[in-house]
């Protein structure tokens, strides 16, 4: 404000030395166009009372209404509280290297003896004859230790390549390589052959009646010549060959009945039954062998 009238009363001393300096010198006369000294006082006065007049209006005031600021919240506060929030971010574990997987190659022992290989698929037996059962296969092109043999060679007792264990292969399609001759006689189940021609007793008769067996591994079939009739056998073997489950049928009158035999260790004699309304025995003799006492069996 003291800077405002400092300029107002500057314009004042100006405008006064201007029209002192245009005031007539001596006596000039009126009319000549200058102005009579009143009037420039009165002018003077005039500004200066103007000056005063502003100087002396009142100051005024604003004054903020009560809310007023929580109404218009300041420029910080609203940048506060409308900023996005930053998220926090969470120190990131160390990533530690994943170990490299170690393949672990499954490497089959070399057989340290002989190895079996087979020009043809060839079947692998519980023992060293047809009559056994089946336990797996050699193949053409695979090889197999050779754990066993019989005297002779002709058969030979290898890892079975197909489960767990051993069996047996025919040498008819066999190669060997390595010496057969360190390679211990491996014992073999009992052999029980059912192939050949019997004589049966049946149901208690003196009649003897001729009975043909032919077995293919564990299956067995044949005939029965009773009276003027032929009755069909068919069946197989258990595990080691020593007993038979079939049926005995006759085709003629559409009939059949449940046969059961057991091979007994001697290889010629057989026992057994066969049931119709009741059990009934039947057993059988090769090779001039007597009947079997008891002939029923079980």
């Amino acid at each position: 404000m003291k800077r405002w009238i400092k300029m107002v009363l500057g314009l004042g001393a100006v405008g006064l030395c201007v029209m002192a300096c245009n005031l007539p010198s001596g006596g000039e006369q009126p009319g000549s166009g200058a102005q009579p000294s009143s009037v420039v006082e009165d002018a003077v006065e005039a500004t200066v009372s103007a000056e005063q007049t502003r100087l002396a209006m009142p100051t005024l005031t604003v004054t903020a209404e009560p809310g007023l600021e929580t109404l218009t919240p300041s420029l910080a506060q609203t940048l506060e509280n409308t900023a996005a929030p930053v998220p926090a971010v969470e120190a990131s574990a160390t990533l530690q290297p994943s170990a490299t997987p170690t393949v672990t190659m499954a490497v089959s022992p070399t057989p340290s003896g002989p190895v079996v290989s087979v020009s043809m698929d060839t079947n692998c037996r519980l023992g060293p004859h047809v009559v056994y059962d089946y336990q797996g296969a050699l193949l053409k092109g695979e090889t197999a230790a050779v754990v066993g043999r019989i005297a002779g060679n002709a058969w030979v007792l290898i890892e079975n390549p197909d489960r767990d264990g051993n069996c047996w292969i025919t040498m008819s399609y066999g190669t060997v390589q390595g010496d057969l001759a360190g390679v211990a006689v491996a014992a073999t189940p009992p052999f029980y052959d059912w192939n050949g021609t019997y004589s049966v007793w049946a149901n208690g008769l003196a009649s003897i009646y001729p009975m043909t067996l032919s077995q293919n591994g564990v299956n067995v079939s044949g005939s029965l010549v009773v009276g003027g009739s032929t009755l069909t056998i068919s069946g197989s073997l258990s595990q080691n060959g020593q007993v038979f489950s079939g049926s005995l049928a006759d085709a003629t009158a559409g009939t059949s009945v449940p046969l059961s035999f057991k091979m007994l260790e001697n290889m010629k004699q057989v026992v057994g039954n066969y049931i119709e309304t009741t059990t009934k025995e039947i057993c059988g003799a090769r090779e001039s062998s007597g009947k079997p006492a008891p002939c029923l069996w079980p």
